[in-house]
């Protein structure tokens, strides 16, 4: 109860608090508070969740937005005026030294525990009749476009970031259109963001880093494939795209058995790119992962997976290049040499196989 009646103490309406107050061991209480909160997300309210936001944003905002404009350093912008009204605008400042400092550390632990409470809320208590005003909450104080900045910065704020719009995603049909139309699926595969101003990216070096960012980014991609955004991004992006598919579909497959369902996650984007953009999935699909895809084939057990899977095969093999290359792997399948792809991604580490090869 004391945890729960300090927790509106970290942070105010205003993004004033514990975190951003002058004296040092009233700072140090505010991340004791903190961890209390990101082990027991139920403490949190909604209110709460709103505040937290308010205040990574006023640290970001009174931190490395002004040093650089102190330094007469332009911030790179991309306004949304027209899709979310006046203050629809992303900043991304250069957060790579910040995220070290103590504000930096400090706006890093709230969005982990904004980010723990909407898995909380959504996902594991999807039923709790509250869980609309964590949302209602979230959006209050432009979640979307304070997180999918971050999505770019270091990894200690990029996963938190990541884990929120996973979050999103699989709770709303109409915040996965949101997500996609905000620029979240170009950052993810390293396009530029925002496109008339790029900002440096972290987000090769978080997806490489970090197990829990490659899931995360494997499910928004999961539930944002299928929108005119992301299929657009394919038809004008299509070898960057794809390539960054591949290489997080590898990565996911190094994982072993704790991100087999994620790895799943990127069989069904191939499956949905194969059924609405096949062009340049058939021109970029790398011989490598043209191995799991087959072997997910002659699974005994039929399922959405493997079905998935023998859908972006039937379309593969209608374009020349990618036939020739499945000729012989279909061959050694049903010769039964190939290896078994589920059995290699249930093992730890960086298991032999034919993804073995790819960076």
């Amino acid at each position: 109860r004391a945890v729960r009646g300090a927790a509106p103490q970290l942070v105010g309406q205003h993004g004033d608090g514990l975190f951003t107050a002058a004296l040092p061991a009233a700072r140090a209480l505010g991340a004791q508070l903190a961890q209390h909160a990101l082990a027991d997300p139920l403490l949190v309210s909604a209110r709460e969740v709103r505040n937290l936001l308010a205040g990574i944003n006023l640290l970001i905002t009174s931190g490395p937005c002004e040093d650089d404009a102190a330094a007469g350093r332009s911030i790179p912008m991309a306004s949304f005026v027209e899709l979310a009204g006046e203050d629809a605008s992303m900043k991304f400042p250069d957060l790579e030294a910040w995220v070290q400092t103590e504000s930096g550390q400090h706006a890093a632990l709230m969005l982990q525990i904004v980010a723990k409470v909407l898995e909380y809320r959504f996902l594991l208590k999807d039923r709790e009749l509250e869980r609309n005003d964590f949302e209602v909450a979230f959006h209050a104080s432009r979640g979307l476009f304070l997180t999918i900045p971050l999505v770019q910065a270091p990894m200690a704020l990029a996963e938190p970031a990541l884990l929120c719009l996973s979050c999103l995603v699989q709770a709303s049909p109409d915040a996965a259109c949101d997500v996609s139309t905000l620029g979240a699926l170009r950052a993810l595969l390293g396009l530029p963001m925002p496109e008339a101003n790029p900002a440096p990216s972290f987000v090769e070096d978080t997806l490489k880093g970090s197990a829990a960012a490659r899931a995360h980014a494997a499910k928004v991609l999961s539930r944002c494939v299928e929108s005119e955004v992301a299929m657009d991004i394919f038809q004008s992006s299509g070898e960057k795209a794809i390539k960054e598919l591949v290489k997080l579909a590898t990565r996911l497959h190094r994982d072993g058995k704790g991100n087999l369902e994620s790895f799943h996650d990127i069989i069904h984007v191939f499956f949905a790119i194969s059924q609405h953009r096949p062009g340049p999935l058939c021109c970029f699909m790398p011989e490598d992962m043209l191995y799991p895809l087959v072997e997910l084939t002659s699974e005994r057990e039929r399922t959405e997976v493997t079905e998935r899977a023998e859908a972006i095969v039937e379309t593969l093999k209608r374009d020349r290049r990618c036939k020739k290359l499945l000729r012989p792997i279909i061959r050694r399948r049903d010769e039964g040499t190939s290896y078994d792809v589920e059995e290699e991604l249930l093992k730890p580490g960086d298991g032999p196989g034919p993804l073995g090869g790819l960076g």
